[in-house]
């Protein structure tokens, strides 16, 4: 039977392997340095790096996108430590020299930058990211497509804006999805405004003839306050169309005031007097 037995005082056995002192690797690198051959820049380091320029005259190698956009004496960007070594001039011909450039956050950040502007419409377009923003989009357009609607058929119907808010909850009720904002009775207001802007300005390139006349009707609110609205007429395709402009609160009913009235409104609107 084979049994080990620990004797006091024992000393261990030398390494097979002989160990250099670090006085002599030391030297062995020094002579090494002094007879090597001069490190020169290697053409195939180029290979898939644009970016690497290298200057004959000088000697130097340098980075091209980080000069563009650091500038040749760069300090610090948003906080992150430029590396100079590749603006200014590196001679460090060594390959590890230039792949810790390339990786360096300074240099990635430049070629993200570049590369983001180099992306065509169409390739954000077929992207994950551009699909997922576009099906967001197109979900959002939805909701409001039906909120316009309700505006609208509230305004057409000569319903109360308070009608608009319970139409919304029966589309909830409906299992619509139309979101949790834009709900209430003040909300129906901006969708009318926009309803109202947008046929006022189809009505406004409706003029390409350049001939049209005006007509008012007025009436008084429940204040007393006189409420002129104003429509035109015009020619189009042979036929004669009669589209409301705008509704508004001249000084007074007299002649003098109610052109000054009329010829703000359609200055407001671009709209040539002169035609």
């Amino acid at each position: 039977m084979f049994r080990l037995k620990f004797v006091e005082g024992a000393i261990p056995g030398k390494s097979l392997r002989q160990t250099t002192s670090i006085d002599e690797h030391n030297k062995r690198k020094k002579k090494y340095e002094e007879n090597r051959p001069e490190r020169k820049f290697n053409k195939s380091w180029k290979d898939g790096r644009q970016w690497l320029q290298y200057d004959v005259m000088q000697n130097v190698m340098t980075c091209k996108i980080c000069i563009e956009h650091y500038g040749k004496n760069p300090n610090t960007i948003s906080n992150l430590k430029v590396q100079n070594t590749f603006i200014t001039g590196c001679q460090n011909f060594r390959l590890s020299a230039v792949v810790d450039h390339e990786k360096c956050k300074s240099h990635v950040i430049v070629s993200d930058i570049l590369t983001a502007k180099s992306v065509t419409a169409n390739e954000i377009r077929q992207s994950t990211a551009g699909k997922t923003l576009r099906k967001l989009k197109e979900a959002d357009r939805a909701r409001v497509s039906v909120l316009f609607r309700n505006a609208q058929a509230v305004i057409k119907n000569n319903k109360s804006l308070r009608d608009y808010s319970w139409l919304c909850q029966l589309d909830i009720t409906k299992g619509i999805d139309i979101g949790e904002t834009y709900l209430n009775s003040k909300a129906a207001m901006k969708f009318v405004y926009a309803i109202a802007e947008s046929e006022r300005k189809k009505t406004i390139t409706m003029l390409d003839s350049g001939i049209f006349s005006v007509m008012m009707d007025g009436s008084t609110d429940i204040s007393g306050d006189e409420q002129e609205a104003v429509y035109i007429r015009f020619p189009k395709q042979g036929r004669v169309v009669e589209k409301f402009l705008g509704i508004g609160t001249p000084s007074s009913t007299t002649a003098k005031h109610l052109q000054e009235f009329i010829v703000k409104m359609l200055d407001s609107y671009n709209i040539d007097k002169c035609t």
